[in-house]
């Protein structure tokens, strides 16, 4: 993805798209990142995101770029699972109606984010010890 988005949250949102379609092209992708363990490509694909996400908003500390990464991540690969999984007998919603999903959804989360943001409501993150991707000191 290139560094041109205006926003974090155009970067988030495009992100977000992307990567739900590649959860949905690639099986066992959504268990990979939902659950690890990480291999070191990944880690430095998740230190790009977090990186990515502070070009565009520095004021934000590492904190809370992983926050909206990591959650955009989640809620893409949750939500564009393959329909066929969920729907009995092959009447499941056509793709373009998944995508619209995922895009809404991708959306109501980055202008609530955006919003508890300004209004200082930002959890702590604690980093769990086998993602070092998530260590939120400078380096």
């Amino acid at each position: 993805m290139d560094s041109d988005s205006k926003s974090w949250q155009d970067y988030l949102r495009t992100l977000g798209q992307r990567f739900a379609e590649l959860v949905t092209a690639t099986p066992g992708l959504e268990d990979y990142v939902l659950r690890g363990p990480y291999e070191e490509r990944t880690l430095e694909q998740f230190e790009r995101i977090m990186n990515e996400v502070l070009l565009r908003k520095p004021e934000f500390d590492r904190a809370t770029a992983h926050l909206l990464g990591s959650r955009t991540l989640i809620i893409s690969a949750a939500l564009h699972t393959p329909a066929r999984n969920r729907y009995p007998d092959s009447q499941y919603p056509k793709p373009e109606t998944l995508s619209a999903v995922v895009s809404w959804t991708l959306d109501a989360f980055l202008v609530g984010a955006e919003k508890m943001i300004d209004s200082g409501l930002v959890p702590t993150v604690v980093p769990t010890p086998d993602a070092s991707w998530t260590h939120i000191s400078d380096h």
